[in-house]
């Protein structure tokens, strides 16, 4: 975000004002998407000594796939509730990426409403805005239910590189793509 206004004594610029959670229909986008708008305004003074407007600057920024997932864990807008107090961002991610190229994932295991195995799979296909299939799961005593704005979106991988290997030959394997190509897919 950058801008350049012409130096002088009577122009002042006002602090920046972030605007969150905004959801735009852009033409350049073609579809909506989430954006984050800084607005600021440049102001002159004239020569009674009053503030003349002359211009609003807005600068709009796409929402980061992080970003977005907090957002919709503190939207409190998710169907199904969390009974996993940790959730690894990173895995998350990848899961995304996977689901936008048409990968399919195990079935998530709930029971009334709650998730009993497959968070990570579901918060994924929320961003990815696919379907995962639902199954039956048995809830065991210790699973409580957790709202999802105090589920921790952690920056730590919970899989190791080998078995990201694996899944990853897997998945070029289902695509009929080269891994080389999946990788350069989900970059």
């Amino acid at each position: 975000m950058c801008w350049i206004l012409e130096k002088s004594p009577n122009l002042f610029l006002k602090k920046p004002l972030k605007i969150e959670n905004t959801l735009c229909t852009n033409m350049s986008f073609g579809c909506e998407t989430n954006l984050i708008v800084w607005k600021t305004e440049a102001w002159k003074y004239n020569f009674s000594g009053l503030h003349e407007l002359i211009c609003v600057i807005t600068v709009y920024k796409m929402a980061t796939l992080k970003e977005k997932l907090v957002r919709l864990m503190h939207g409190g807008n998710i169907p199904l509730i969390a009974t996993q107090e940790k959730v690894s961002f990173p895995l998350i991610e990848r899961m995304y990426k996977k689901m936008k190229l048409g990968i399919m994932f195990p079935t998530i295991r709930i029971h009334e409403n709650a998730i009993i195995e497959g968070h990570h799979r579901y918060l994924a296909s929320l961003l990815a805005e696919c379907e995962v299939e639902r199954g039956q799961g048995i809830r065991p005593l210790v699973k409580q239910d957790i709202h999802w704005c105090n589920v921790q979106l952690l920056e730590e991988d919970y899989y190791t590189d080998t078995k990201i290997k694996i899944l990853n030959d897997d998945d070029a394997k289902y695509l009929s793509i080269s891994v080389e190509a999946l990788l350069e897919k989900i970059k």
